[in-house]
């Protein structure tokens, strides 16, 4: 045989094993899909919001997710960030929606990994004050009372926390109120003097919200919101998955449902895009309990 046959022969060889690899993941997936009504995966969200807002924002996402994968979800969440990481750790999810610390810092245990995230815009932590505040500079913060969701909440809290601390030199009083609504809502009525927040979820705040604070100060950018999945999930169930998100984020209506995440363009994830979070120093900042 010459050699011009031979690689012929290899080409048709290589041609053949990848047609037979497609064809086994369409018979597996078929195969998942026709199973699918044996089993709801909960799909749980980072309570950003109230839980009637992630309703929302989410429900009609999980709705198209089932008519597009086969598979049945349950949506869930927590009463707060603390209680929902908590659940997290614990690997109780099997699809979530989460802060991007969460993927580093669950790496440790590798029980979930990155599948997708918002891929035209990365995470800013941002500190608002009311608009008629007379504070017009960080510095003039220290010592004073500053809102924020939770103690771990990446944008909202550590990388702020982080800046305060290591950029400015000032300590602050935190006071964690749960949610990145109720960070604006404190700040407008003066319990505080400042609050942390990220530009997505003030993006997402009633004009009367936006138009009664001023943005003081932005961190630096990070990789934005991962949806994670559990391993436990096969390698078939989790490209079901990830491919029917990116199919639906795809259509216009579609793309009009996760713009009120608010998710830009919906992309590939994986590991590698969060590992720059471990350089921070933010571990130092963490509650564990």
């Amino acid at each position: 045989m010459s050699s011009t046959q031979m690689f012929k022969a290899q080409l048709k060889q290589s041609f053949c094993f990848i047609i037979l690899q497609f064809m086994a993941f369409v018979v597996f997936a078929e195969i998942e899909k026709s199973f699918a009504g044996e089993k709801v995966y909960s799909f749980a969200v980072i309570p950003q919001f109230h839980r009637q807002r992630l309703q929302e924002i989410w429900l009609p996402i999980i709705q198209q997710l089932e008519q597009a994968s086969g598979y049945s979800f349950r949506f869930t969440t927590a009463r707060n960030i603390p209680e929902f990481e908590k659940k997290y750790f614990a690997g109780e999810y099997d699809v979530a929606y989460v802060n991007p610390y969460l993927a580093v810092a669950n790496n440790m245990h590798q029980t979930y990994i990155p599948i997708l995230k918002d891929v035209a815009r990365e995470l800013q932590g941002i500190i608002v004050v009311p608009i008629s505040s007379p504070i017009q500079t960080v510095a003039q913060l220290k010592n004073q009372r500053i809102a924020f969701p939770a103690p771990n909440a990446l944008g909202a809290s550590l990388l702020i926390r982080s800046d305060l601390k290591n950029s400015f030199k000032i300590n602050v009083e935190p006071v964690y109120v749960q949610s990145h609504s109720s960070v604006y809502l404190n700040v407008i009525v003066g319990t505080v003097a400042a609050g942390g927040g990220v530009q997505k979820t003030l993006s997402q705040q009633s004009q009367a919200i936006r138009q009664n604070l001023r943005i003081l100060y932005s961190t630096r950018t990070v990789a934005s919101h991962p949806i994670m999945i559990h391993k436990r999930l096969s390698h078939v169930q989790q490209q079901i998955i990830k491919n029917s998100l990116i199919e639906i984020s795809k259509y216009p209506n579609g793309k009009n449902l996760f713009l009120q995440i608010p998710v830009n363009k919906l992309g590939d994830a994986n590991i590698e895009d969060y590992l720059p979070l471990l350089e921070l120093g933010l571990e130092d900042l963490r509650e564990t309990k």
